[in-house]
């Protein structure tokens, strides 16, 4: 059951992104990555603005990377923590799964922001990330034009 509604929300996403704003002929970008030596590509990767930060969001069938930006500009960012409660990268290997030892944080490493418009992102990211049971993880990869709102 859990599976089947993992399978509708990337749909409803899917459909969302598409019908929403998508009409400048790029789609709605690219976002993969390697984690710890597995390639792994987001369905239809996501981007949200809250005043100063940029949250962009991946989703495949089960694996979720979350990355927050506390900037609007070309730059590099570190993983400190924003407003002492937002890391700037999550893994959760699995979002069916329940316990703080499914979600992973980053704990050193950047995220590289190359160019950024009005509506869209591109970066790189490179983080150690680990979770409760100090299990650690390397993330790197890449979001190319993700549309944001």
């Amino acid at each position: 059951m859990k599976k089947i509604l993992n399978l509708a929300l990337i749909a409803i996403i899917t459909t969302s992104v598409s019908y929403f704003g998508c009409n400048d002929g790029k789609g709605v970008g690219s976002f993969t990555a390697t984690i710890n030596g597995e390639a792994w590509t987001a369905i239809a990767p996501t981007g949200v603005k809250t005043g100063n930060r940029l949250t962009i969001t991946g989703l495949s069938l089960n694996k979720q990377i979350v990355i927050n930006i506390n900037g609007l500009t070309v730059g590099t960012y570190d993983m400190s923590v924003i407003n002492g409660q937002i890391n700037p990268l999550v893994y959760t290997p699995d979002v069916n799964a329940q316990g703080a030892q499914q979600t992973y944080a980053g704990v050193s490493g950047t995220i590289i922001v190359t160019d950024v418009s009005d509506s869209r992102v591109t970066g790189t990211f490179n983080v150690t990330a680990s979770n409760a049971a100090m299990s650690i993880i390397n993330i790197n990869g890449q979001f190319t034009d993700v549309k944001f709102f």
